[in-house]
């Protein structure tokens, strides 16, 4: 009996999570405008692309790169790329609403963190 509790619930889960719509993808800004980020997936992987910036050298480089998401309200295990130190950092992205994301950058003690706001509706 309680094996099948445990398996309506996973696939309750699981199904529920299939036609969910992905909070994630859509253009996304920060640095009042300055700066524009296009999230979108590939397969199972989440990439940024710079849609907007004040450098037109760096227009639809890919910042964000094969981030996964671990949860409706999370992606992890992927890297940020910073054009300026021409590096790549671990990353973490997190929603807090909506309408409003939170990039962590990870380097070693030090994190950097940046607040997204979204431009266009959701897809």
């Amino acid at each position: 009996m309680i094996k099948k509790i445990l398996l309506g619930l996973l696939l309750f889960y699981t199904t529920g999570d299939l036609f969910a719509q992905d909070s994630f993808i859509g253009k996304w800004e920060t640095n009042e405008g300055k700066l524009c980020l296009e999230i979108y997936q590939e397969g199972s992987f989440y990439y940024g692309k710079i849609k907007r910036s004040e450098k037109k050298d760096n227009m639809n480089q890919v910042v964000l790169i094969q981030m996964i998401k671990k949860s409706a309200t999370k992606l992890y295990g992927g890297t940020y790329y910073d054009d300026k130190q021409k590096s790549e950092y671990e990353a973490k992205l997190k929603l807090i609403d909506n309408d409003t994301m939170c990039l962590k950058i990870l380097s070693g003690l030090f994190n950097k963190i940046i607040i997204w706001e979204r431009v266009s509706p959701m897809p």
